[in-house]
């Protein structure tokens, strides 16, 4: 909240006591200044004269409604007076009423409209509505006043017009409280103050006054129709075009007094917001104000125009105004005689740009045009209105304008303005005015320059913001209805970015400057301008002009011995320039040869300054050294990020020059280029060589001859480098050969194909200055042994550890190119991969009949560097141990147990011993020997006579033997199936048996085959049982009767064998022993029939049998006396009643049956039936 304190202007009037018809006001200033651009109404200048110049005129505006006595405002006596005000100037002005003025709205017919008189100054208004909307405007202005000093920290001057009673009554405040006006002035920085852009005092004084406040265009007559939307802006303008913003104000009755507001209304909500009205809404930017009111009334508002310059307010101005809705159609049902409603709209306005400029539409009905200094703004305004007037008029379209950069009265003046040249309003082609019908329209046209950027300099901001309010606006009655436009001309400098300075690069030819221009925005290119320094204090001094806008490299003199600091900027568009470039430094380098107090100087120290200030990222410099001087023969040192380099120089009296660089990018990277320092030299000489020549690796080739390979010194002074091997026997280094420039050495002389061998290497300057070798890292070669166990199946490889790489040696490798007798040489073929202490490793797999020539590698961890021993080819003859042992399948076949497999074809195992047990887990023991197949496909075959198969389960397994007699491989364990059948009473035989083992793949299910006798074919008869069923039931009722014999099988069906065998073999099947089973015979007959019956089935008698044996069958009936009456040896034929020809008669019947079960003995039955007739 703005602290208004400290000095206070008042505005003071008397009013009579009836004064209760004041509608508003408001309150602003002028600068009266020579150079003033503000053209200050004749009636408001006058008596002001030179003397006046850099005093304040105010202005107070007062608005009544011509309802009652207004003639109280005639003599209205207004005085300004600076309350508390010690500024030595005057602190009180009589005033002076400049002018009234009806400003009702204007329509077609005032009977059907408002208006204050004629005179202005009766106690009556014309209009059917009682003068609801009349208006009358009383402008009054002070004497100028010199204020001296500056409005308070924090604070204003606050000019204040009351409190006076009274208000006219309105709607949406408490009775007709008293009137209060006010403006602000505010502190603004002094320009001349290093903080000039602060809200820090010192301020600027008021005197010369340096402001003018903003002043609104706009007349407060603001007469709305109920149910309609509405627009209303009161266009604020500011000479010197300064930041306006729009804000909802509290009408006031007292200083720092709120008029109070009925209930449902606030200040920031001063319009009818319930349903169906539309709440007013207040536009910031343009000021606009916007509702649709459904209530009729007449409603106090206040708004505030806020002025900031450079960002910090300057002043503010608050229009206190009264908005009336009316009901529009009473003026026309009301009239005598009544007169029908027309229907009315705002005018159709239509915006077309004539231009490429940029434009943007933030709000509806505002458009803002960014255009630089120099370019055209045209654009084309139509506003249509097709409503007719009572008498069947069409309504006429007024155009209005209003804006401080507006070409005189009639827009039409290029001279006449704020900043000429002005802005143009003319009508279009065929149009003779800016009132018509139907069709208004407006050409808008304005040429901008250079002059039109003037009012923001001293802020650092090179552009200006124009405003035009446009309006067009009917005539309808008792309000007119109009449509408001705003357009904002936003006129920029041509704005550029900084240009940047990427190098500064001191060369043989001088000061090589690349730089790169602002980026291309489209602003005019006027020049650039390069400024050197030669402290960074601040001080640039212009050196050139540069035309071209990319300029690329430039050059300059270098005659100086110290570093110059470099900047430029940029000329555009209308003399404005860009920001400042970066600074960037050359690199001034400076030697001090050491050491000092020594003839001969060794050491050479190096020190640069920073050649971009203020960068704080680091810079990373390459050190180069010429030796020698002249030579071009620049060799890289290393590289920094400090600005110092210690070296020691290993030249022999040699002229040596030095010299530092680094690279710089753009901050687009589009550009990189080369900063090189000043070359600066002397003569330097050493006395000692301090090279340790590191040795890279030490290897053996495939002859067994020792290779050496090491780095070059880097000192620049070596003539000859010793390659020095250590002699065991005297425990001495010995020199065993002198190179030049060569990096890999090999020794002609070596024997490391038999011995570990030890190297270092030291160099030898132009000086004949020896390295010295004790701080050489000396690396030895690598010897690999075998030792073959034949029997043992092995193997065993060992080595020497390799010495000179510390802990950057990560492991060994062996290697070994294996010439297959099958398929060829395998070259390279990892064996083994161990860690940096490993030097053993024992091979137990081999194929067989090959050739192994291996090798051991040592591995550096940069994966570059290795050290190989000398191959050592052999054929190490170890047995190859068998991989595949395996029984695939049991079986039964006659009385033993049967079974197969398969063996490695490529391992060298001789026999096969088959293996026997009794229980899984139990003890096995031997049951035969057996050769390997030596053909293809590579399978065995065992019968088991020795074994039970009808009787037992027993487990098998083989073991391979190899040619040393140890054992190599044993085989998975199999079972054989035993079967067990048992017959049921009930027709059914119940099988059960035990589990399968020893399928390396998985059991898919077991099958049940049967055979009806013992020499019938087996038939599959169940193959849905699963992995883990053991139990199956035959239901063999639908076996024939006359077999008695069943016969059964069950096996068991691999799934999922991993083994690659020839096609055929799988999948594998074991099978169970065969059981044979026979059932009892079975008889039954019934206890009844009848011979005559009609069902055929029931004429006669007999036996129904099963299973039995026909040869010892025999059926015999007698009748109650025990007279045979039927007797036969066919079990299947049976009595029909008769005995000759004779039906028998009904009674009870005795029979008497003998049979047997096939293989058993005969069995006999008898019982009674009887014969039904």
């Amino acid at each position: 909240m703005k602290r208004l304190l400290l000095f206070t202007f008042i505005l003071l009037a008397q009013f009579s006591a009836h004064s209760t018809h004041v509608r508003g006001g408001e309150i602003f200033w002028y600068c009266l200044s020579p150079d003033n651009r503000l053209q200050i109404n004749a009636e408001y200048s006058a008596n002001y004269t030179v003397a006046d110049h850099g005093r304040f005129v105010f202005i107070a505006k007062l608005y009544g409604d011509c309802t009652g006595a207004i003639n109280i405002f005639n003599n209205f006596n207004v005085n300004f007076v600076v309350g508390g005000y010690s500024g030595g100037g005057p602190n009180s002005s009589p005033t002076i009423l400049v002018s009234t003025t009806d400003i009702s709205p204007d329509c077609f017919n005032n009977s059907l409209g408002w208006a204050c008189g004629p005179p202005i100054t009766s106690n009556s208004a014309t209009g059917p509505l009682n003068g609801a909307g009349a208006v009358a405007e009383f402008v009054y202005r002070s004497n100028a006043m010199q204020l001296n000093g500056s409005p308070p920290l924090n604070g204003a001057w606050t000019i204040t017009l009351g409190p006076h009673c009274c208000r006219n009554s309105a709607t949406n405040v408490v009775s007709q409280p008293q009137f209060f006006l006010k403006s602000e002035m505010y502190p603004y920085p002094n320009v001349a103050n290093p903080r000039a852009h602060g809200a820090l005092p010192p301020f600027t004084p008021m005197f010369p006054c340096y402001d003018n406040s903003p002043e609104f265009l706009e007349l407060p007559s603001v007469v709305s129709c109920q149910g309609e939307p509405f627009t209303y802006g009161p266009l604020a303008f500011d000479a010197e075009l300064d930041s306006l913003v729009y804000d909802w104000a509290a009408p006031l009755v007292a200083l720092n007094q709120s008029v109070p507001f009925q209930g449902g209304y606030t200040f920031t909500n001063p319009m009818p917001s319930a349903a169906p009205s539309v709440a007013a809404n207040l536009d910031p930017v343009t000021g606009l104000i916007t509702f649709e009111s459904h209530v009729n009334g007449t409603f106090t508002t206040n708004t505030e125009v806020l002025a900031y310059r450079c960002g910090l307010p300057i002043a503010a101005v608050y229009r206190d105004v009264q908005i009336v809705t009316a009901n529009c159609p009473a003026a026309y049902t009301t009239a005598s005689p009544p007169i029908p409603v027309p229907n009315n709209s705002a005018p159709t306005v239509t915006f077309v740009p004539d231009t490429t400029l940029p434009l943007t539409m933030p709000a509806p009905n505002t458009y803002r045009f960014v255009a630089e200094a120099g370019d055209t703004v045209r654009f084309t305004m139509n506003a249509q209105d097709f409503d007719l007037l009572p008498n069947f008029q069409f309504q006429t379209i007024t155009f209005v304008a209003a804006s401080g950069q507006l070409g005189g009265a009639n827009w039409n003046d290029p001279t006449d303005c704020l900043n000429p040249p002005c802005a143009l309003i003319t009508p279009a082609p065929g149009q003779t005015g800016f009132v018509s019908t139907l069709n208004n329209t407006i050409e808008f046209f304005w040429q901008t320059d250079c002059n039109h950027l003037a009012a923001n300099i001293g802020c650092g901001v090179f552009s200006n913001e124009y405003v035009f309010y446009l309006k067009m606006e009917d005539n309808f009655c008792p309000t007119p209805s109009r449509t408001l436009v705003t357009v904002v001309v936003d006129v920029q400098a041509g704005f550029a970015n900084d240009p940047e300075i990427v190098c500064a690069s001191r060369t043989e030819n001088g000061i090589e400057l690349t730089m790169i221009p602002p980026s291309d925005t489209g602003f005019r290119f006027n020049y650039h301008v390069i400024q050197v320094d030669t402290n960074n204090s601040g001080n640039f001094i212009s050196i050139d002009t540069v035309a071209a806008y990319d300029p690329g490299m430039l050059l300059y003199p270098d005659t100086f011995n110290h570093p110059l600091f470099f900047r430029t900027f940029t000329n555009v568009g209308c003399d404005y320039i860009s920001p400042y470039s970066n600074v960037v430094s050359t690199l001034d380098l400076q030697l001090t040869q050491l050491p000092l107090a020594a003839a001969d100087k060794d050491t050479a120290l190096l020190n640069w300054n920073n050649p971009r200030p203020g960068v704080t990222t680091p810079i990373t410099y390459e050190v180069e050294m010429e030796a020698p001087a002249g030579s071009n023969n620049w060799q890289t040192l290393g590289d920094t990020t400090a600005r110092a380099w210690l070296e020691g120089v290993m030249v022999c009296s040699l002229d040596v020059n030095f010299r530092v660089k680094y690279e710089s990018y753009s901050s687009d990277s589009s550009v990189n280029c080369m900063n090189y320092s000043n070359v600066i030299g002397g003569v330097f000489s050493d006395v000692t060589n301090n090279d340790t020549i590191k040795i890279n690796y030490v290897t053996v080739d495939t002859d067994g001859f020792a290779q050496i390979n090491f780095n070059q010194s880097l000192s620049g002074d070596v003539v000859a480098y010793y390659i020095l091997f250590f002699n065991e026997t005297t425990q001495q280094w010995d020199i065993i050969d002198t190179v030049g420039g060569l990096s890999t050495y090999t020794w002609l002389g070596s024997l490391a194909s038999g011995r570990v061998e030890r190297f270092k290497v030291i160099s030898v300057d132009s000086c004949g200055n020896i390295s010295n070798d004790i701080p050489v890292v000396a690396h030895n070669t690598l010897l690999l042994e075998t030792d073959v166990d034949v029997c043992g199946g092995t193997n065993t490889l060992s080595w020497n550890s390799y010495k000179g790489w510390g802990n950057s040696l990560v492991g060994y490798d062996i290697l070994a190119d294996i010439n297959d007798p099958n398929i060829g040489v395998l070259p390279d073929q990892l064996l083994f991969s161990g860690g940096p202490n490993d030097t053993s490793f024992v091979q137990t797999e081999f194929i067989s009949g090959a050739e192994y020539c291996y090798r051991v590698v040592a591995r550096h961890m940069d994966s570059v560097r290795i050290s190989e021993s000398v191959p050592v080819c052999m054929n190490p003859g170890v047995p190859n141990p068998m991989d595949l042992l395996y029984i695939s399948e049991t079986d039964v076949r006659g009385d033993g147990i049967f079974f197969r497999g398969f063996v490695d074809p490529d391992a060298d195992a001789t026999t096969l011993i088959i293996e026997r047990s009794t229980d899984r887990n139990g003890s096995f023991f031997t049951l035969a020997t057996i050769e390997v197949p030596k053909r293809a496909p590579f399978t065995f075959t065992y019968v088991d006579y020795q074994a039970d198969p009808s009787g037992g389960v027993y487990y098998y397994r083989l073991i391979a033997a190899d040619s040393c007699g140890g054992v190599d491989t044993t085989s998975n364990t199999m079972n054989n199936i035993l079967l067990n059948v048992e017959t049921k009473r009930s027709e059914q035989n119940w099988l059960s048996w035990n589990a399968h083992i020893g399928f390396l793949g998985e059991i898919d299910r077991y099958e049940v085959f049967r055979s009806e006798g013992e020499t019938g074919a087996m038939r599959l008869i169940a193959d849905n049982l699963g992995p883990n069923d053991t139990v199956f039931v035959d239901n063999i009722r639908d076996v024939s009767g006359d077999i008695a014999t069943l016969c059964y099988q069950v096996r068991a069906v691999e799934r999922n064998n991993p083994l690659e065998l020839p096609d055929g073999f799988k999948p594998f099947r074991s099978r169970s022993n065969t059981v044979c089973v026979t059932q009892k015979a079975k008889v039954v007959l019934p206890n009844a029939f009848r011979p005559l019956s009609s069902i055929e089935a029931n004429r006669t008698f007999g036996v129904k049998n099963r299973f039995t044996d026909v040869r010892g069958f025999s059926f015999v009936v007698v009748d109650r006396w025990g007279k045979v009456v039927f007797e036969t040896k066919n079990p299947n034929e049976e009595w029909d009643g008769y005995v000759g020809s004779t039906l028998s008669p009904t009674g009870v019947y005795t029979y008497f049956v003998r049979y047997q079960t096939v293989g058993g003995l005969p069995e006999e039955i008898m019982g009674t039936f009887t014969l039904i007739q």
